[in-house]
C-alpha cells in the first residue's frame, strides 16, 4: 500500500497528469488580447474621430445661423460697395465658417416665404434660381444659407467619407423696397 500512496502522489505532483493536475493558461489572455485589441482600438479611433467631425459639425451650424442672421439686416437692394447681397453674405458665412468649411459649398438666398421662391434669380446661389432647401410656409421673407463641407470618419483600417451639411435660416428684417 504505501507504494500506491507514493505512485499517486508523484503522478499528482506532473502537470497534466491524474484528476487534480493544475490547468495551463499562462499564455490564452494574452493570445486573448492580440486578437481583441485591433477591434478595440478601431472602435476607440472611430469614436475619437466621430468626435471631431461632430464638434465641426456644430462650428458649421453657428456660422450657417450667424451667417444667416447678419444677412437679415442687410438690404438686398443696397448690398455693401463692391459686392452683391449674395456675395456679402457668403462672404459673411466663410468667415464665420473659417477653416472649418474646406473645400465645401455656401449656399445663400433670399426666399418669399409664402411661395418658396427667391425673390429674384439674382438673390441665390442655386444654379437655375431655386431656394437653398425647402422650409414650411411663412409671410416673411426668409433668408438661407446651407453649408456642406466634406469630412473623415476613421476607424483604423479603413475610412468613411460624409458630407456635413447645416442650414441656417433667419426673416429678413428690412422693410422690403417699392
Amino acid at each position: 500500500m504505501p507504494d500506491d500512496a507514493v505512485a499517486r502522489a508523484a503522478a499528482a505532483s506532473r502537470p497534466g497528469v491524474g484528476r487534480g493536475a493544475p490547468q495551463r493558461d499562462e499564455g490564452t489572455a494574452t493570445v486573448e488580447l492580440a486578437l481583441v485589441l485591433p477591434f478595440i482600438a478601431m472602435v476607440l479611433i472611430g469614436m475619437v474621430t466621430s468626435g471631431f467631425v461632430l464638434v465641426r459639425q456644430l462650428a458649421l451650424e453657428s456660422a450657417a445661423r450667424d451667417a444667416a442672421r447678419s444677412g437679415a439686416v442687410i438690404a438686398y437692394d443696397d448690398p455693401p460697395e463692391g459686392q452683391t447681397w449674395v456675395e456679402a453674405v457668403e462672404g459673411l458665412a466663410r468667415a464665420a465658417a473659417g477653416d472649418e468649411i474646406g473645400g465645401g459649398t455656401v449656399c445663400v438666398a433670399l426666399v418669399n416665404g409664402a411661395t418658396g421662391l427667391p425673390v429674384e434669380p439674382s438673390l441665390t446661389t442655386v444654379a437655375g434660381g431655386g431656394p437653398c432647401f425647402a422650409e414650411a410656409p411663412s409671410e416673411d421673407l426668409r433668408v438661407q444659407v446651407l453649408l456642406q463641407a466634406p469630412a473623415t470618419i476613421d476607424a483604423a483600417f479603413f475610412a468613411i467619407d460624409v458630407v456635413i451639411e447645416t442650414r441656417g435660416s433667419a426673416r429678413y428684417e428690412l422693410p422690403r423696397p417699392l
